[in-house]
């Protein structure tokens, strides 16, 4: 009797909380099984698992951290699953700093841009077909007078996601996602989000279920790479 092949697999970073739990929970609804990275602790996402624990069999977690040990997480992630295709680098540092802190300058492209970018070269050296998004930032083309490290980073980002894209095709398609003031920053007040959130040309709505249907358009067009989606209601044109 043939066995049967697994399931595709996407392998999450920073998946077990706010927008990378959101991406989890829709890529199993897309067929997928996930495997969820995280640095700290899984406990939203375990919360989400008990409610639900006939999705436990498609979801796989492992613990790590991405700044020291990320083409290790990635090559686990494939000796884990079997089947993996595709790699979603969600996991960021979103800190005050700005140029004068050199320190929290280089720690911070560490976490943004670094740590990304290798985990991107160990999927892409070991994976033959599959896809990379990464998660950017809908409002970094200007200076920010608080978070000018995250801002550079995420900016960094973003141009290194356009030259993933063309070096790693045809096979590895890696295209981005930019999202606005989707959720709150732990470190933000419930007000300053709300004005945020109504800055916008277009003030946010659903915006999760936004979110998620633009993962869902980038990983099932198999055409599309280089490309970064804006979910944000126009907020970077501002």
């Amino acid at each position: 009797m043939p066995i049967s092949k697994p399931r595709p697999a996407i392998l999450i970073t920073g998946g077990a909380q706010r927008l990378g739990l959101a991406l989890a929970q829709c890529s199993i609804a897309e067929g997928y099984d996930v495997i969820i990275h995280y640095r700290t602790t899984n406990a939203d996402a375990q919360k989400w698992l008990d409610k639900n624990p006939t999705l436990c069999a498609h979801v796989t977690f492992i613990c790590g951290e991405l700044t020291t040990h990320g083409p290790q997480i990635v090559q686990t992630a494939v000796s884990t699953h079997g089947n993996l295709v595709g790699l979603i680098l969600n996991a960021s540092e979103f800190t005050l700093g700005n140029l004068r802190t050199i320190e929290h300058f280089e720690a911070i492209l560490e976490n943004n841009t670094l740590a990304p970018l290798r985990c991107a070269d160990a999927f892409n050296s070991i994976v033959k077909k599959g896809f990379i998004i990464g998660m950017t930032d809908a409002h970094v083309s200007h200076p920010h007078p608080k978070f000018q490290n995250y801002r550079i980073s995420k900016l960094f980002f973003a141009h290194l996601l356009e030259q993933l894209a063309f070096t790693y095709a045809p096979n590895i398609r890696v295209n981005a996602i930019a999202p606005g003031a989707l959720l709150a920053a732990p470190s933000e007040h419930e007000a300053e989000h709300k004005a945020l959130v109504k800055s916008a040309p277009i003030p946010l709505q659903s915006a999760l279920q936004s979110l998620t249907d633009a993962y869902t358009y980038l990983i099932s067009h198999k055409w599309i790479t280089g490309q970064t989606l804006y979910v944000d209601g126009g907020w970077h044109l501002q």
